[in-house]
């Protein structure tokens, strides 16, 4: 993805390839954005920029909290990964904290982020120029007999000094039926 920086852009869709794949940039502001996820074994998922959404292979056996349209974007239960560094504290790749979900709203949110979608796979990408920080996170579904979901996560240093942290994955886990 090319760097842009907030001031540069506008909310829209691009459209990449022939194949119908789009990026949305600064997708937080389209609350009702969410795509699916699903291969031929069965497992289905519906997935929003913070990453909420469910997962399933039926109506009666969930992995994640069974939701509707309207809970999409309405519940704090998402997949998250965190990283802990001794400046930052805990940090969000998905941008979920407490204080980065009160920062998107101010001039003190430097992050620019996009979402990629493609046929079944749905990208999260995150440029924090204050904290030099750049993450993209993929989620997907294996295109073989696995009722399963890949989240893929890649995290590079921008900055100028080394960064070490540890990282966290978080996914509530409903697991019905």
């Amino acid at each position: 993805m090319k760097t842009i920086h907030k001031k540069q852009i506008k909310d829209r869709w691009d459209f990449v390839d022939n194949e119908g794949s789009f990026v949305w940039k600064n997708p937080h502001s389209l609350n009702q954005l969410y795509l699916p996820l699903c291969n031929e074994a069965g497992f289905m998922a519906s997935i929003t920029p913070t990453l909420n959404g469910d997962s399933k292979t039926g109506q009666h056996t969930f992995l994640l909290l069974p939701v509707s349209v309207e809970d999409l974007h309405n519940n704090r239960s998402a997949r998250n990964f965190w990283v802990y560094n001794e400046k930052l504290g805990p940090y969000s790749l998905t941008g979920n904290s407490a204080r980065q979900n009160a920062e998107r709203f101010t001039s003190k949110d430097t992050t620019d982020t996009a979402v990629k979608g493609e046929m079944l796979a749905h990208h999260l990408i995150r440029e924090d120029w204050d904290n030099g920080i750049t993450s993209e996170i993929i989620n997907f579904c294996p295109a073989t007999d696995n009722t399963a979901e890949i989240m893929w996560i890649k995290i590079i240093n921008t900055g100028n000094k080394p960064f070490t942290f540890t990282p966290t994955s978080a996914i509530p886990i409903f697991g019905r039926s």
